[in-house]
């Protein structure tokens, strides 16, 4: 089995550069260019079944191939929920909640007011990843954000979230994991189309 971690295309809030979890943002045309590209990307390599977060950035990914494909949209791929940062650069989160902004920056069980930890996150997303390596799809797209496959190549190296933050996933980039008997290797990272 293939799967395919697709980061959707880049998002106003991507290019402002501010914490953006839960909430809906557009497509910046930049994104749109990187969407076609996706889709078109997808088509080529027969992707069985699409597993989506439920956020439109992502979606509309999905939302391309119609009923030629399922379609599984899943909770448990969303971004992390930044609570009170989101909609802030991680400079204004700083300066507006310093002692929120230290907690979390320093204990992966502090939940963040409004949101949830970095733990909780990490759990939920491993977890929608055992799910998905238990399908008996052939090849799978993974449609979500750059948290979700950070977690998950991270699982996949070390079996932890150690590894989390040395891995660079940029906007409309895909990068492919091959599962063998249970066995997940990552055979292409980061690759986008530029």
């Amino acid at each position: 089995m293939k799967i395919y971690l697709i980061r959707h295309g880049q998002t106003e809030a991507n290019a402002k550069g501010v914490y953006l979890g839960q909430s809906e943002t557009s497509l910046t045309s930049k994104g749109e260019q990187q969407t076609a590209k996706i889709i078109e990307y997808l088509r080529m390599v027969n992707i069985d079944k699409i597993y989506t977060s439920p956020s439109n950035r992502c979606k509309i990914i999905a939302d391309a191939f119609d009923a030629q494909i399922p379609i599984i949209v899943t909770e448990g791929l969303l971004e992390e929920n930044f609570g009170i940062f989101e909609g802030l650069t991680w400079q204004q989160a700083k300066e507006l909640y310093p002692e929120e902004w230290k907690r979390w920056c320093s204990d992966f069980s502090y939940k963040i007011p409004d949101g949830e930890s970095f733990m909780e996150f990490y759990k939920r997303i491993v977890n929608a990843f055992n799910k998905i390596t238990e399908d008996e799809s052939h090849d799978i797209a993974v449609i979500t954000h750059a948290g979700p496959i950070r977690a998950i190549l991270s699982h996949v190296v070390c079996g932890t979230h150690d590894a989390f933050w040395r891995f660079k996933v940029d906007n409309g980039s895909i990068s492919v994991i091959d599962v063998v008997d249970g066995y997940a290797v990552i055979e292409k990272f980061n690759f986008d189309f530029k």
